[in-house]
């Protein structure tokens, strides 16, 4: 019991200051209902929240901070952390370790996120992504991301825009990233439309602006680029277009292309390249290829006589430039000198009239158009002068021809030979002493001069000559100089057209236009320069107009400054401009060294996004147009000039290009484009560039000064000069007479009766031919002939061809004699030699003519075969090993297309000149190719079966 009685007391012990409740079952409190303690520490339920003041608790805070458990049982009033019941202020850091922090308003323009700095310092308030995988980083990991969300109009959530960062490369020590900044474009679709990203080199980050070919890109002030190049890139046809626009209403207002060359420190020197302009693109294999150039360089760079010169390029024969047009400032002011043509063989092709100064020259058919000569006093009652075959000699001082009859006296020289030849003036001048000696450098080799009366006494006065003397009379150097001179002002002779051979260079030949620094030389039509340099004393500026595709809006000067190219894919380019004399458009280098800044047409087929990317690459392929447009009195845009670059030839290693100056023309009614000026370099004759001027045959050319032709001048279709200087003109008709002839000499043949029925040419030393005819005047045996037949490796075939475009001759069977597209000057192995020899010539011959019969059957063609032929000749290298070439000879060109399994009969007319004579010993083959492509590989397999022979003439 004593146990029973303790153990109560403790009890009640226990519950004297203290309650305690053991074993209290889990429930839920009532609402409203909290226990506690009243003033009578007895425990009641309270209905009311029970705590309203916190201060008894250590709660002290001041207004508005929010309270925070301290994590043992303890609650802190935040100092840092204070709501008023619509702003949350936190003071400190804040990190938020959620998925997402939502601000949400209603209101307009709401709601903002603002995070302002208030440092009295230089440094600004940051937003902070940080990408941290708890791993290494790969590349094309995003950094951070931006998105732009919003409503369609149907109320559907859509993504307008995004700006990205991603990690581009990152290994470490080269860690590059990019940024995107991404737009919605037409069917809602995120599209980058800038793109700034890191480049491969320290210093380095690259830009992207833009999306499609069509989007644009406005650059409201001046754009300034620093890099090397800038390149517009367009898959479209015709395009890219840089159009350089000014919409200025003041007739002298105009767009400009401006190349500046600075040496940034440098001193400019004679030679130093002031800007150029290329046009180039592919050959037939896909290699790049600059088909023409414009380049300006200085000529004179002494201050206050500075002299320029431009010259305009195309690609010739070989794929390399070669000028055929140089414009160099003279040594005097308001003077141009010009150079026209590149090469003896080339062309210079003036379609309407050609003007000296201001008087017509010459017209589109080659007639001379000259002033009236007053010094001819006599020529009466001439109505014939020798005969056919006879020679006319005059020993007299005067020769002279009058006539009373308007346009009259003529004189005409009339070759009628059915061939390419035409009659000759020939002026000759010999030092005799009694007999020949040297002529010396300086000596007149004749003059032909153009007199009339002056408006005084009246006197005889000279007004015109033509002259020509020795220029350099040394022996294997022998030059001439043509000087073309006019009574100037006060009737002084001065040259006005100065051609001179003496250049001391092999294949030169300078040309001095002009006389003054006032002289003008003016070219209606094109004009085609294949030397080195175009010189120009004052500015070159290119005005274009119109619109295109790529814009340029700018409200002063454009620089594009970078450390390597600008690229642009923008369909057009255009700048412009409502101010005075603007747009202008200005590359300018600023190395201190000869070279310059480029402008270059680019067209690469094989850049493009089909199948077989530049596989349509072809002759005749625009590479770039630069174009001038303006509008007319209607305010119609009107495309008044342009200039044309376009592939010639696209054949590897053979490349040539083609470059048309057009300008508007007009009929009254219409008004187009034609062509004023074509640069054309002729493919396969060593640097050959053909220049046609003008267009149709009323069109007229001026030249004010003098008029250096670097080979034939032709006006129309007619040769009017060839490159000696001597003057080529057509048949002049009306001439009746030139007096007694006691002898007549000729370069040429003699017609007797008429062009067409005997015609009698020299052949060699003694011997003479009438109409192809020889005819010995002393005891040879010539003209005896034989029909020796072509050798056959296997006695059934005449040609075993087994390669497309492989030449083949009858006895080396299926081996190749070249794979050459042409056997002339092609090299010949030493077993070759001996090898594909159809014909050893025993003494010295000629070959007259080959015919074959021959019947195809090819395992890989069918229907018609394409063929082509060649007759070839060489001289074996007798007891050595070493290699000989091929000389080709020229024959009836029966180059066709044969029907396989019919027999077909070729013959083959040689024609007659030094490839055609054969030496003692000499060889020839006659070969064959096939040029039809199989439907696969180059295996074609054909086999002719028939027999050829050769005509031989012994001589």
């Amino acid at each position: 019991m004593k146990w029973i009685g303790q153990h109560i007391y403790d009890l009640i012990a226990r519950f004297r200051n203290d309650v305690y409740l053991e074993d209290i079952d889990t429930g839920t409190i009532a609402s409203g209902g909290n226990l506690g303690l009243d003033s009578n520490n007895k425990i009641v339920k309270d209905s009311g929240l029970g705590v309203t003041d916190l201060h008894s608790v250590g709660v002290d805070g001041a207004n508005n901070q929010l309270l925070t458990d301290d994590g043992d049982g303890t609650i802190t009033s935040e100092a840092n952390l204070t709501f008023d019941g619509s702003v949350l202020t936190v003071t400190g850091d804040l990190t938020v370790n959620g998925d997402n922090i939502t601000f949400e308003s209603a209101n307009a323009d709401d709601p903002n996120v603002i995070i302002r700095n208030t440092a009295n310092d230089n440094q600004a308030a940051r937003l902070v992504f940080w990408k941290d995988r708890g791993a290494a980083m790969a590349d094309n990991d995003r950094v951070a991301e931006l998105d732009f969300f919003g409503e369609d109009a149907s109320q559907n959530l859509q993504q307008y825009g995004k700006f990205m960062v991603q990690v581009l490369e990152s290994d470490h020590g080269t860690e590059t990233g990019i940024v995107k900044i991404q737009a919605a474009e037409y069917d809602g679709t995120l599209t980058n439309g800038l793109q700034v990203w890191g480049g491969t080199a320290d210093g380095v980050v690259n830009v992207d602006i833009g999306a499609g070919t069509t989007s644009t890109t406005t650059i409201a002030g001046d754009l300034m680029v620093n890099g090397d190049n800038v390149t517009f890139q367009s898959a479209n046809a015709d395009d890219p277009i840089v159009t350089i626009k000014n919409t200025s209403n003041d007739a002298n207002d105009m767009a400009s292309l401006n190349f500046i060359k600075d040496r940034d420190g440098g001193t400019a020197a004679i030679g130093d390249n002031l800007a150029e302009i290329y046009f180039s693109g592919e050959d037939a294999s896909g290699n790049a290829q600059e088909y023409a150039r414009i380049l300006s360089e200085i000529d004179v760079a002494t201050h206050g006589q500075e002299s320029g010169r431009l010259k305009f390029g195309v690609a010739n024969h070989d794929g390399g430039n070669g000028y055929g047009l140089t414009l160099t400032g003279g040594s005097v002011d308001d003077e141009v000198d010009v150079t026209v043509g590149l090469g003896a063989a080339s062309v210079t092709t003036v379609a309407g009239t050609l003007t000296m100064g201001s008087t017509a020259t010459l017209n589109n058919t080659g007639e001379i158009q000259v002033a009236s000569q007053p010094s001819i006093t006599t020529l009466t009652g001439v109505t014939s002068v020798g005969s056919d075959g006879a020679i006319l000699n005059v020993q007299s001082d005067y020769i002279t021809a009058y006539n009373t009859t308007a346009s009259t006296p003529s004189l005409q020289l009339t070759n009628q030979t059915n061939d390419a030849s035409g009659p000759n003036i020939i002026l000759q001048s010999y030092r005799l002493n009694p007999a020949i000696v040297d002529g010396q450098d300086g000596d007149v080799l004749g003059t032909i001069y153009f007199n009339g009366y002056d408006d005084g006494t009246p006197s005889t006065q000279s007004y015109a000559w033509i002259r020509a003397r020795i220029g350099d009379a040394t022996s294997g150097q022998e030059a001439g100089e043509l000087m073309f001179t006019v009574a100037e002002y006060d009737g002084s002779m001065t040259t006005g057209l100065k051609i001179d051979g003496d250049t001391n260079v092999n294949g030169e030949v300078d040309v001095t236009i002009g006389a003054g620094a006032a002289s003008t030389t003016t070219i209606a039509g094109d004009l085609d320069i294949d030397g080195d340099k175009i010189t120009t004393a004052g500015n070159i500026e290119l005005e274009t107009g119109g619109s295109g595709n790529i814009t340029l809006d700018a409200a002063g000067n454009i620089a594009l400054e970078t450390a390597d190219a600008v690229t642009s894919d923008a369909g057009a380019f255009t700048i412009s401009n409502g101010s005075g004399n603007r747009p202008e458009l200005k590359l300018q280098s600023k190395a201190d060294d000869a070279t310059c800044a480029k402008f270059t047409f680019d067209k690469n087929r094989f850049l493009g996004e089909g199948e077989e990317p530049g596989a349509g690459i072809s002759n005749g392929d625009d590479l770039g147009i630069i174009q001038w447009t303006g509008t007319n009195q209607v305010a119609q845009l009107i495309n008044y000039a342009n200039i044309l670059a376009e592939i010639s030839e696209m054949a590897d290693t053979d490349e040539a290009g083609k470059l048309t100056f057009n300008v508007a023309a007009s009929d009254g009614l219409n008004s187009s484009l034609s062509p004023g000026l074509i640069l054309e370099g002729e493919h396969a004759t060593g640097g050959e560039v053909d220049v046609t001027i003008g267009n149709k045959d009323t069109s007229l050319t001026t030249v004010a000064g003098l008029l250096t032709v670097a080979s034939g001048l032709t006006m129309g279709s007619t040769s009017t000069f060839n490159n000696a200087g001597v003057l080529q003109v057509a048949a002049q008709t009306n001439i009746t007479s030139v007096g007694t002839l006691t002898g007549l000499t000729t370069s040429g043949v003699i017609e007797l009766g008429h062009n067409t029925d005997t015609t009698i040419s020299r052949v060699s030393a003694g011997v003479v031919a009438i109409e192809g005819k020889r005819v010995n005047t002393f005891s040879v045996n010539y003209g005896k002939l034989s029909t020796p037949d072509m050798p056959k490796y296997i006695a059934l075939y005449l040609m075993y061809q087994n390669n497309q475009n492989y030449w083949y001759t009858p006895p080396m069977y299926n081996s190749t004699i070249s794979t050459s597209s042409s056997l002339d000057g092609t090299a010949l192995s030493a077993s070759y030699q001996a090898r594909a020899a159809n014909f050893v010539a025993g003494s010295a011959c000629v070959v007259r003519k080959v015919s074959i019969v021959f019947y195809q059957s090819a395992s890989y063609l069918a229907g018609d075969i394409d063929v082509e032929f060649a007759l070839v000749k060489w001289t074996p290298n007798h007891g050595t090993n070493s290699n000989t070439n091929m000389t080709q000879m020229t024959m009836t060109d029966n180059n066709g297309a044969y029907t396989e399994f019919e027999v077909h009969k070729l013959v083959f007319d040689v024609t007659y000149n030094a490839a055609s004579i054969l030496a003692a010993g000499d060889c020839i083959a006659f070969c064959a190719r096939t040029t039809t492509a199989p439907a696969s590989g180059t295996t074609i397999r054909s086999l002719w079966y028939g027999q050829g022979n050769f005509e031989i003439e012994q001589l």
